[in-house]
Parts: C-alpha cells; structure tokens; sequence
C-alpha cells in the first residue's frame, strides 16, 4: 500500500477527515458528469449554436441556454431533472461509503440525492442555506453547496449562479464559513474530479482559493493527474493519489472494516455506532469496560450458524493434546483446549473484519468447541404409556468413528451413542429453578427407567421416529442413578405439597442454600402432621414458696406439654409461611437441673431457669393450628391444691372450657378438684353429667369466696416467659 494511502486511512480511523465530493464520485451509478451533462444541453439547443458551445463551460453553456429559453429555467431544471434526479443504476460505492463510520461530513457539488438514499434520509441533514444549519441535528451531514435536485432554485449552474454563490449573495454565506470552520479543523478527500471535466477543475480551484491554504494535509483522488498539476496541489498542502473513485472507496472501506474493533477499543468510535454496522455484518458483539473505564470487546460470535470464523492457528505438535483426533472428527472429542505456551501463531477474521478478541497476547489458552453437525427440534414418548416430554432440542455429530446424539432438555441430558447399529447410552440431570418442569421431568424418566419401557423419539424437524433401549438392559447400569432419579422426584414432589398446603406459590432459586433446607423440612412437618425428637426443653418459670419447688423437683417423672403463644413463621424461597404454634411434649418428663434451679431459688431469682428432659429420650416438637387455652405452656402434675388454685384461677380470667387435659391430670384428680370447690361454694354454674363435673364455655363463674380462696392461698402465678 502507498505511502500516501496509509496516511489517509490514518486519519479516517481517526475520525479525521471531511469527504468533498465531484461529480465523478456519481458517475458509476449513471448520473452524467459536468462534461456529459453540458453536452445533453448543447444537445437541445438549435442545430445552428451548437458548434459554437462545444468548447465552453457548463456554467457558460447553461447561462447561454437560459437566455434561448426568455431568461427563464424552466428548459435548463426539466433537463437536470431528467438527466440527474434519477433511480441509479448502482449504488455500491456509495453503501460502502455509508460503512466508513469515521466520516461525519460530506460537502458535494453534485445536485443529486443519492448519499440520502445510501445513508437514509432520516440520518442526514442536508445544508445548502443559511437556515438549515440550526436544523442540522443529524449524524450525517451533506453540505450540498451546489444545491439539490429537489429544489431547484438553489441549483448553482449558470455563470450568474455562480457569481452569487461565490459573492454569498445567494443566503450561503454563514454555510461557506461552517465549510471553512470544517477545512480548519480536518483533512479534505476530494474525490470526483476528473481531468476530463475542464469544468470540474476550473470549480475546485475556485473552491481552493476560497478556502486558502489548508492547515491539515488534504488528499485528491483521481487517476492521471499530470506532473504539474500534482505540484499545483502539493503547494496547496494537498496530496494527489493517483486512483478512481470506486478503487481508493474499496482500498479504505478494506482497511476501516478490518481495524473496526481496535479503533472501537482505541476509544476512536461509539459503541452506538459500531454494534449496529456489526449486525449488518452478520457479527454479535458483546462490549464492556475495564477497570480504567477503557472499551473491551468482550466477546463475538457469528449471528448466521451458517457461516463460520475462520482461523489460522499454528501450534507446537503436544501429544497430550487430542488435537489430531478433535481435526479428524473424533465424535468423542467436542472440545479441545490449547495452553498458551503451544501457540505459536493465531488470526482470526470474519467477512474482512479482523477478530481482536482472539489475539493470541489477549488470550491465555484458547478452548476449540465442535458445533453439532445438525440440530433438530424434538419430543420424547413413551411407547407403552403414551406418556410425552415436550421441548426437547438435539444434536447430531458424525465422525470417523461413530455417530452420537444428543439429546437436551432443560433438566435431563441424553447422549446416545450409535456404532455398528449398537446403541451406548449416557444419561444425566440437574436441578431446575422451574419447579413444574422439573417435576415432570424427572417424573417421566424414573418411570421409563423403572418399568424398562421403550422410550420413542421423534424428531419433529426430520419427520423421524427412533426408538431407544432402554438402559436397564445393559449390565453395568449404575443402580444409584434411580435412587438420585427418585430422591430428585420427591424434592419437586414435596415442594408441590408445601405449595398447596400453605396456599402459596414458590419460585426456586438457582442455587439452594443450608437455611433452605432447614425452612423447607419444617414447612413439610407441618404438611405431614410429622413430630420431631429433641434432648431438652428449657424456659423461665415463677416458683412462688420452697415448699412448691421441693414438691416440683422431687417428681421423678410427670406428663409434661409446653406450646408457644405466639406463631412460628418462616421464608420459605421468599414467600412468608405460617406453620403454627410450637408445642413440645413427653410423657415422662424429668427436671434436668435440680441444682441449678434450687441454687436460683435461695439467690432469690424472680424466674428460674427450668431444663425438662425426658426419661425414655421420647421428647417431640410440632407445630400446632390452635394455640393452648391454658396458660403457661407448661403444665406440670401437681398436688390437689395447686390444681384448685389452676382452675380458679383459669375460670377468673374467663378461660371455662376446661377439662383434665388441660391440666394434666387424671380424670379422677380433676373431679374431685372440682367437686371441692363447688362444695366449698368457690365455684358455680358447674353442668353434670355420666357422673362427673364439666365446666363449658358458657356457665362456670367465680364466687366471692372463690377470689378470696385465691388471694388466701397464694395461688401459683402462672404468667411466664419462655
């Protein structure tokens, strides 16, 4: 490549340049040139002038056919639009123009339309007066300084056109200085002026010498310059090469393409802009930022499965490493991975875009993955059920030795291997977040498993049916995988009963942790009616006289039930669950800390600490719809006068549907408790009957004696903390 080429490519990736285009860069799609255009108006002219304009100017042609036509130009724009304002016949040049991202500004002295349709005219702005540069708020933008076919009265044509437009007499003035700002701040490419087109050249110099000396080195590309020519251009700091329009747009549309994502990465171009060229490609990006806040391509991948990345890889021949058989289509080797010390050379492109991202400087090893040979859409059945499985996706690998099908859904992973008609089969699962899928999954293999059904299945793309064996044939079929199969199935089982019972609905999580599980198994005791066994049960409770701790720790063993007041709560995969009231019981209950507790007793404690074991270690807890009515939540055996002190005191705070349950007593203890206190006149609005006294929600009150009898005695307060 030319000097002078690399230094123009330069600064276009730099965002550098402004392109200013002639004629010439429209000649390719069938729009005429200067020259051309002035000989079809010479062509309308009467036969006897002709001869006369052969020579001239297309400024001095137009002006002269105005003047045959009564000083009107309704004759010259019929001719432009006729000549110019037409569908082209290719527009190559200009949609690889569209590509070079880095060139924002175009000024053209062409009237027509055609960057707007290569660009599209919701992205351009197009400037040709004063007015329109407030309005230009577009990416692109043409300055068309000639004016546009789609207006023709702004046209530049005749000599008089052009008197005012260089006298900025013509509402061009503030547009020829943006031009000059423009001129200051970047390079000019002027392409699309020939030696051809007298007219062309006498117009660029014009606009040279309007512009004056250019600060930044400044390009022009046509072919055949003469010698002195290029030196005229050389002293205006203008560099000539020597190529045509389509080849110096092909030359740089090559280079900009091919370094596109390390001038993205070299913070030279907007990602905005760059992801979308990308796209057209057929090339998905994925971009990002260091810690510096620098652009990193982070990854890239072909959006047509069709079409592949090439690459060129050199390595040093290792052994160890199955890269031979992975090349030669080995089915049993889908991937490869190369340490960094074997690589020796690496490049990778895809439709002429150089691929960064797989530099060997930027990678440490590189991982070579096989794609499937086919991929087909598919449904499992089983044949002697009928039982389906839905959404089910394969992959097909040919080899040398084999084939072997994969077979993939969401929770369970078929790799069936087929060589000499003889099926091998690998069968794998996982935890799926989606808790109905999941279930139905894993429903279904255990039972094509378990009942060594013959598993069908169809390939809904190839319109194929293949039936499958089911493994359990094979002698060395691992027996553990059931269980997991099953274990898994009565996970998915036993959250669905959870769901139902508490009327809630959970979504799993990705990840399953320890409080989870713990949450997840008390919810399904609650689900399961199901006590748990502990060692111990301790709390707080108000001992009133030595006499009533002595009677209490001298007990061997007593019946002995304790429910919480309040509710138990969990979350649960982040939904709140209600599981009930704590309650805890043995039969054979044992205070654990007789020492403890008396040593509290005589330092004058106000609530002593209690530790209630059981002497058969048969201690439960569970959790309970309905909380105790009695208060505290433990109940202890007791002597005749504690328990009429209880039940005074229950009947005093309107707690009356009262048995021998809620004391823990016997029946006969319970009776006789309340046949002394009616007798003593303590208690009335007892109901009898089969013999014994019942006490009902509606009747028993307290008497006067009855408080008196609770004040005398110093009944146990029973209000306790746990």
């Amino acid at each position: 490549m030319e000097y002078s080429i690399e230094k123009l490519i330069k600064k276009i990736r730099r965002g550098e340049v402004i392109l200013w285009a002639g004629a010439g860069f429209s000649r390719y799609t069938g729009i005429p040139t200067g020259a051309e255009l002035a000989q079809e108006i010479i062509n309308e002219m009467p036969e006897d002038y002709r001869e006369r304009f052969e020579k001239r100017t297309l400024p001095e042609i137009a002006e002269e056919f105005v003047q045959m036509n009564g000083n009107l130009k309704n004759e010259l724009f019929r001719l432009l639009d006729k000549y110019v304002n037409v569908e082209p016949k290719d527009l190559s040049v200009h949609e690889k123009l569209t590509e070079i991202i880095q060139i924002k500004n175009i000024i053209t002295t062409n009237y027509d339309d055609l960057f707007e349709r290569s660009y599209g005219r919701n992205k351009t702005s197009i400037i040709y007066k004063n007015t329109h540069l407030a309005l230009a708020n577009k990416n692109i933008k043409i300055f068309k300084i000639h004016g546009d076919i789609q207006d023709p009265t702004s046209i530049v044509l005749t000599n008089t056109d052009y008197r005012k437009f260089y006298n900025f007499e013509n509402d061009n003035e503030l547009v020829w200085s943006k031009i000059k700002t423009l001129a200051n701040e970047k390079s000019i490419l002027f392409i699309g002026y020939s030696l051809e087109d007298s007219n062309a050249l006498t117009l660029l110099d014009d606009m040279i010498k309007n512009l004056g000396d250019f600060r930044h080195e400044s390009f022009l590309v046509a072919p055949n310059f003469p010698d002195y020519k290029q030196r005229v251009l050389n002293e205006k700091n203008i560099t000539y090469i020597n190529m045509t329009t389509e080849e110096i747009i092909e030359e740089v549309h090559k280079a900009i393409l091919n370094e596109i994502l390390d001038d993205t990465e070299a913070g030279f171009l907007n990602i905005k802009e760059v992801k979308p060229l990308l796209e057209k490609k057929g090339l998905n990006a994925q971009f990002g930022f260091s810690d510096d806040g620098n652009i990193l391509l982070k990854g890239l991948g072909a959006k047509d499965k069709e079409k592949r990345l090439s690459l060129k890889l050199n390595t040093i021949a290792n052994d160890k490493i199955p890269l031979r058989k992975f090349l030669e289509n080995d089915v049993d080797i889908e991937e490869v991975e190369l340490p960094e010390d074997i690589i020796t050379g690496f490049s990778s492109e895809f439709e002429g875009i150089n691929l960064p991202t797989f530099s060997k400087d930027r990678l440490g090893s590189i991982k070579l993955i096989r794609n499937p040979d086919r991929e087909f859409d598919a449904c499992f059945v089983i044949k002697e059920t009928g039982d389906i499985l839905n959404e089910i996706k394969g992959q097909v690998f040919q080899g040398t030795n084999g084939l072997k099908i994969r077979i993939k859904h969401s929770v369970i992973t078929f790799e069936v291997r087929i060589q000499d008609d003889v099926q091998t089969f690998n069968i794998t699962f996982k935890y799926s977040s989606d808790m109905y899928k999941g279930y139905q999954a894993i429903s279904f293999l255990k039972k094509w498993l378990k009942n060594d059904y013959t598993l069908m299945l169809n390939n809904l793309t190839d319109k194929v049916v293949i039936p499958l064996t089911n493994p359990n044939e094979a002698r060395d079929w691992n027996e553990k995988f059931l269980v997991d199969v099953s274990e898994l199935e009565n996970f998915y089982a036993n959250i669905i009963q959870i769901q139902n019972h508490f009327s809630v609905y959970l979504q799993l999580p990705e990840t399953i942790n320890e409080l989870d599980y713990e949450n997840f198994d008390a919810a399904l005791d609650v689900v399961n009616n199901r006590k748990r066994k502990i060692n111990k049960y301790s709390f707080l409770f108000n001992l009133n006289s030595k006499e009533e701790l002595n009677t209490f720790v001298e007990m061997k063993e007593f019946p002995f039930k304790a429910t919480s007041q309040d509710l138990s709560e969990i979350t649960l995969f982040g939904e709140n669950i209600t599981l009930g009231y704590l309650s805890i019981e043995t039969l054979d209950g044992y205070v654990a800390n007789k020492e403890e507790l008396l040593e509290k007793y005589n330092q004058s404690e106000e609530k002593l600490p209690i530790v209630i074991k059981s002497l058969s270690n048969e201690m439960y807890y569970s959790y309970e719809s309905k909380k105790e009515v009695l208060q505290p939540m433990a109940r202890l055996e007791m002597d005749q006068k504690e328990l009429r002190c209880a039940i005074l005191k229950e009947v005093s705070i309107g707690n009356t549907s009262l048995s021998e349950n809620d004391f823990g007593v016997s029946e006969n203890d319970f009776n006789e408790a309340v046949n002394f206190l009616t007798r003593e006149n303590y208690l009335i609005g007892v109901q009898w009957a089969d013999d014994r006294p019942h006490l009902h929600k509606v009747g028993p009150t307290l008497t006067e004696n009855g408080e008196k009898y609770l004040e005398e005695n110093n009944c146990i307060d029973k209000s306790n903390e746990y």
